[in-house]
């Protein structure tokens, strides 16, 4: 069953443009490389006063595809250089989506 797979992210206080600039572009860049992608979509919360300031989401032909990703070098990467040390917190929501 086809799965949305959100990520929700807070950034460190002080962070500078440039790395927050590069979560967002780095995920559009390499993240929709890692076969098993589809319809990723990066942005910034339209509420500047949230605490959760950036949101990544894309889309899985089912479980097996999202596990895969989620062990993929290059996500593994992208997390490492991108968010551990500019993301205070992270939460992730998968939904099964009909069709």
């Amino acid at each position: 069953m086809p799965l949305q797979h959100i990520v929700l992210l807070k950034t460190r206080p002080g962070l500078d443009g440039r790395a927050f600039d590069r979560i967002l572009t780095d995920a559009q860049k390499k993240l929709a490389t890692i076969p098993g992608v589809s319809n990723l979509r990066a942005g910034v919360s339209a509420d500047s006063n949230s605490a959760w300031n950036i949101a990544l989401s894309m889309d899985f032909a089912d479980q097996e595809a999202l596990e895969a990703y989620r062990a993929h070098p290059v996500h593994v990467a992208y997390v490492q250089d991108n968010l551990d040390e500019n993301v205070v917190e992270r939460k992730a929501l998968d939904f099964l989506m009909d069709g």
